[in-house]
C-alpha cells in the first residue's frame, strides 16, 4: 500500500492510478462557530500576547501557549486566567533561543528549539525534566542540504522535507520527499513523495541567480500531527472540468489511511493581484541589493512567475487532536476564512466560516482554538465551539 500512495501523490494520478475515489456532494452541512473564550489584552500586562506558535490543552483543561518572541510557554486556567509561565531566553536547561513548536504527550510538554537543535521536556506544572539534542548527519544529495527538523513527533523522531539548495537546477526539481528521521539525522522512513513543479522561480538578477518562492503556487502541501503520528497531504491543483481538491491521510510510516476528493468553488486569479505582487517583490529585491533596479527585477519576475488560471483551492490544513482534518478553502472575502471540516475517517462534518485573520492551532470536531488578530494587529487566543446549524 505504501508504494501505491507514494506514486499517486508524487505524480498526481488521482484519476488513473488511484481511481476517482469517493466524491462529496456540493451541498454540505453548514457549521456555526460560537466564541467561548478570548484571552488577550493590550491594557493588562498579564494577558498581553505576542505571536502564538502552538497551543495545547491538558486533560484538566489547562491551556499551554508557545510564544517564540518571549522564549517561554504560558499557562492558562480553563477560564483564561493566567497561571504563570516557564522557559526563558538562553541556552541553559529549560531555556530557548528559537522555540518553534510544542506538543503535549501524556503528562509532558515537549518544546522544539530550531536554533539550538534541542528538545526540552517539562511536566504539566512547567518543571524541567530533561533535554535531548539533535545531531544531524550530512546529506549527499547535490540539490539538498542537511535535514533540519521541523516537526518533533511523539516517538522522538522528526518529519520534514530536506531544503533545496540555491543552486542552478534546484528550481526544476519537481519531486520532494517528506522524510522521517531520527535524532542523529538517519532516515527512518520516506513518508510520501510530493511534486513541486511550481514551488520556486529562478531569477537572474546580477550574474548569480537566486531562487524565490512562487507566490501563487498550487503545488500539493502537507501538515503533520506530532501526537497522532499522522500526516495529511492536500492536492490543491484544479484540473479542467474537475473543480475538486484531494486529501490523503497517512501514518508517518507512509501507510495510507484514506484518500478522498472534495468539490470546491473555482475563483479566477485576478491579474491585478499578480501585478501588485510583482511590483512589491521587485522593490524588495532592489532594496535588499539583489537587483540593479526595480524594472530589472520586475522583468525577471514576469519571466519566471507561475500564474495559474484559478486561485489555489486551499491555503492551509490542520489535523485535530481527535484526528479530524481541517482544510482551509480559498474564498473571495479577505475578512473571513472558510474551512472544510472532516471527521477522522474523511467523512464531511461540514463547512465553517471563521474570521479571516484566524490561525488554527488546536482543534477537535466540537471546538477550534487559534490565534486571531484584530484590525490593530493585536493577537488574541480564541476558542470557538462548533455546531451544526445556527443554535448551540
Amino acid at each position: 500500500m505504501r508504494d501505491r500512495v507514494i506514486a499517486c501523490v508524487s505524480v498526481g494520478l488521482w484519476m488513473s492510478a488511484c481511481g476517482r475515489g469517493e466524491m462529496d456532494v456540493v451541498v454540505r452541512p453548514r457549521l456555526s462557530a460560537f466564541e467561548r473564550l478570548r484571552i488577550g489584552s493590550i491594557e493588562d500586562p498579564a494577558t498581553t500576547l505576542s505571536e502564538v506558535a502552538a497551543l495545547e490543552v491538558a486533560p484538566d483543561g489547562r491551556i499551554y501557549t508557545l510564544h517564540p518572541r518571549e522564549s517561554r510557554v504560558r499557562v492558562w486556567a480553563p477560564d483564561g486566567t493566567p497561571l504563570g509561565a516557564f522557559g526563558r531566553e538562553g541556552e541553559g536547561p529549560g531555556e530557548f533561543l528559537g522555540a518553534s513548536s510544542m506538543h503535549r504527550e501524556g503528562n509532558e510538554i515537549r518544546v522544539w528549539d530550531s536554533r539550538t537543535l534541542r528538545v526540552t521536556y517539562f511536566d504539566l506544572d512547567g518543571t524541567f525534566l530533561e533535554e535531548r539534542r539533535y545531531r544531524p548527519a550530512p546529506q549527499s544529495h547535490p540539490l539538498r542540504g542537511a535535514s533540519r527538523p521541523r516537526w518533533l513527533l511523539r516517538d522522538g523522531t522528526f518529519a520534514d522535507e530536506p531544503p533545496l539548495r540555491s543552486v542552478p537546477g534546484a528550481e526544476r526539481v519537481v519531486e520532494s520527499p517528506v522524510l522521517r528521521f531520527s535524532m542523529d539525522g538517519e532516515i527512518v522512513d520516506t513518508v510520501v513523495i510530493l511534486t513541486h513543479p511550481h514551488r520556486l522561480m529562478r531569477l537572474d538578477l546580477q550574474g548569480e541567480p537566486i531562487l524565490d518562492p512562487q507566490p501563487f503556487t498550487d503545488d500539493a502541501f502537507w501538515t503533520v500531527s506530532p501526537p497522532r503520528m499522522e500526516l495529511v497531504v492536500v492536492d490543491r491543483a484544479l484540473r479542467p472540468g474537475e473543480p475538486t481538491l484531494g486529501v490523503t491521510k497517512l501514518s508517518v510510516a507512509g501507510d495510507s489511511l484514506w484518500q478522498r476528493r472534495y468539490s470546491v468553488e473555482r475563483a479566477p486569479l485576478e491579474r491585478s493581484a499578480v501585478e501588485i505582487y510583482r511590483l512589491k517583490r521587485a522593490k524588495e529585491l532592489t532594496d535588499f541589493g539583489f537587483a540593479m533596479s526595480r524594472r530589472h527585477a520586475a522583468t525577471a519576475i514576469r519571466e519566471a512567475i507561475f500564474v495559474p488560471e484559478h486561485v489555489p483551492a486551499s491555503f492551509a490544513a490542520h489535523i485535530g487532536r481527535d484526528g479530524s482534518v481541517w482544510v482551509g478553502l480559498a474564498g473571495p472575502d479577505p475578512d473571513a476564512s472558510r474551512w472544510l471540516v472532516l471527521r477522522a475517517n474523511g467523512d464531511i462534518l461540514g463547512e465553517l466560516t471563521l474570521p479571516g485573520r484566524f490561525v488554527v492551532l488546536y482543534a477537535t470536531e466540537a471546538s477550534v482554538w487559534g490565534m486571531e488578530r484584530d484590525a490593530m494587529d493585536v493577537p488574541y487566543i480564541v476558542k470557538y465551539a462548533v455546531r451544526e446549524g445556527g443554535e448551540l
